[in-house]
């Protein structure tokens, strides 16, 4: 099984910052949108 760091790794040449930041950013967004939703069903 190919886990999916390695086929981002390998098929898109960016260096380590840029997809650290790159995960960093998803990681937020995921959270903010998970913060929303949970504020929503507590209202």
């Amino acid at each position: 099984m190919i886990h999916t760091w390695d086929l981002l790794h390998s098929q898109q040449p960016y260096t380590s910052l840029e997809l650290e930041l790159r995960v960093k950013f998803r990681c937020m967004i995921n959270a903010l949108m998970f913060s929303s939703f949970v504020f929503v069903i507590m209202e």
